[in-house]
């Protein structure tokens, strides 16, 4: 049995959300807002009935603070999961509050799944889309997504 290794799958690059501009206290630069996003996955061959944890991780990259910072995950139609800190909010969709984020902080969501026993084999995705609010305007937030197999056996 070859050792399982954690894979990187898929990194959204924080470009995916162009920097905006806000004004900063009377006299001082503006300074842009730029969040990333990057996912992680144990395995890029999930078999059925495995156990796979899957990490979200959310970096703000800009030099303000932003505030209600929400990941909404998608996840394969049929798949279990378990997270400490999402909620199910539609067939398959869990949105996962992050809070507030300083200009260099990060905040992990973690999502264990559960693939099906009798699954449907072949490709499978996962996604995940943020949103967030910086002096009090609501902002779309960068997106990214894994992609992955699932097979009968590795």
């Amino acid at each position: 049995m070859r050792p399982r290794t954690a894979a990187t799958v898929l990194l959204a690059v924080p470009a995916l959300l162009a920097p905006v501009l806000l004004p900063g206290p009377a006299g001082a630069a503006a300074r842009p807002l730029d969040l990333g996003i990057g996912g992680r996955a144990e395995h890029r061959r999930a078999v059925p009935d495995e156990t796979q944890t899957v990490t979200w991780q959310v970096r703000n990259f800009g030099g303000l603070p932003v505030e209600r910072v929400v990941l909404d995950a998608r996840v394969p139609a049929g798949w279990s999961w378990y997270s400490g800190s999402c909620a199910l909010i539609a067939a398959g969709r869990l949105r996962c509050p992050l809070g507030r984020l300083a200009p260099g902080a990060a905040r992990t969501a973690r999502i264990v799944l559960t693939v099906p026993h009798r699954p449907s084999f072949g490709p499978a995705r996962l996604s995940a889309v943020t949103r967030f609010a910086a002096n009090g305007v609501d902002h779309r937030g960068p997106s990214a997504g894994m992609r992955f197999a699932v097979v009968r056996h590795r």
